[in-house]
């Protein structure tokens, strides 16, 4: 029991006690039982911030301009990539919040500054979330079938309503927490704010509770799903392909050992990007809150902005499509071409090409040549007879 001018500390001033007078209510009492974090702490993390989001800027605007800008790019599935770029844009968009905080050593943005930050990092992090498993999904999807991602207009208005909900739903959830189920709170070293995961009242565990089913299990379960999914079917098609290519080469790239990287690196990616958040929410509510300290709650916004950084790189500009529209950066002119490799297609024919869509295309000309043979070969003879 606190005697005087004790505070909750043991310092005479304790996290969160110099925040503007209508933030104050706003902080959860379990901050004040820490002491400040030191100037350097607040400094390095400003840094970060400042650092992380010219990157996260340019990378996703450079996905954007290119998708509007070349139809050719405008497919269902970069459709989804570039609804990704939008929602990490957004989520970066509320950094120099962070970074004054930062700089200032204290919140100082107040209770409608907080607001704002805390419905921007929800609605931003869900509709990321959310586009991520779309995008595994829509992969596994693609390899299941076989096929290439269509490019008609009618692939791209099938996947819209699926973008609208995704967007839609971020924006109920989003809006919860300001109409009374749950509240956005400052966290951490309080330079920016989230929903309320430290409260123990029903009210506030119920809302965090919901996200860590919707924004976290659910899309964790469904994006494991899909690339292991992806790893299987590409080992069954090398398996079947191997049998019926009698001289023993290799068949389906990129190697097996190249596709499990591959796969295995982006589920790592998403699971270090989201998993630290959740795990520090969820500890916050199955456990004693005393564990989660000032440090321990900021740092996981740390990789989430990160993956904002780094997925429209990985998503986006890695692929062959949209770094063909942008050879000077992220397609060397002195990379050799990629050796040729076979493929199976759908009837069973096996066809040379440095990827599947090469060796399709390959066939459709190869075929379309010799029907407009045949079809020429009959006017030939009756010319001749004549």
């Amino acid at each position: 029991m606190m005697r005087g001018n004790e505070t909750a500390c043991g310092l005479p001033v304790c996290l969160g006690m110099d925040a503007p007078a209508d933030l104050l209510p706003l902080i959860i009492p379990h901050w004040h039982t820490f002491p400040p974090p030191s100037p350097l702490t607040h400094t390095i993390l400003g840094i970060t911030f400042t650092i992380l989001t010219p990157v996260a800027v340019f990378g996703n605007l450079t996905v954007i301009v290119l998708y509007c800008r070349y139809r050719r790019l405008q497919t269902s599935t970069n459709l989804l990539v570039m609804n990704l770029a939008l929602a990490d844009l957004l989520m970066m968009s509320k950094a120099p919040i962070f970074i004054i905080n930062s700089f200032a050593h204290r919140p100082c943005t107040g209770k409608l500054g907080c607001d704002i930050y805390g419905a921007v990092s929800l609605f931003s992090g869900l509709s990321a979330i959310w586009f991520l498993t779309a995008i595994s999904l829509d992969r596994y999807r693609v390899v299941r079938l076989s096929l290439t991602a269509s490019r008609s207009s009618k692939a791209q208005v099938g996947m819209r309503p699926a973008v609208c909900a995704v967007w839609g739903l971020s924006g109920v959830i989003t809006c919860l927490p300001l109409i009374g189920w749950n509240r956005y709170v400052p966290e951490g070293v309080l330079s920016g704010c989230t929903v309320d995961y430290l409260s123990s009242g029903w009210g506030a565990r119920s809302f965090v509770l919901l996200l860590l089913i919707v924004a976290w299990f659910a899309p964790m379960t469904a994006v494991v799903f899909a690339y292991i999914s992806i790893l299987i079917k590409v080992r069954r098609s090398g398996e079947e392909l191997r049998q019926l290519d009698n001289l023993h080469l290799s068949i389906l790239p990129p190697s097996h050992r190249r596709t499990q990287v591959r796969v295995a690196a982006l589920v790592c990616l998403w699971a270090l990007s989201w998993t630290p958040y959740a795990l520090v929410v969820l500890i916050s509510v199955t456990s004693n809150n005393t564990r989660v300290t000032p440090l321990l709650a900021t740092i996981p916004s740390v990789f989430c902005k990160a993956s904002a950084c780094l997925n429209p790189y990985v998503y986006g500009l890695s692929l062959p499509a949209f770094s063909a529209k942008h050879p000077s950066i992220f397609s060397p002119t002195s990379l050799p071409p990629s050796p040729l490799h076979k493929f199976m297609l759908a009837d069973g024919e096996i066809v040379m090409g440095r990827s599947y869509r090469e060796a399709k295309q390959r066939e459709t000309k190869k075929r379309k040549a010799v029907k407009k043979r045949k079809m020429c070969t009959p006017a030939r003879h009756v010319t001749t007879r004549l």
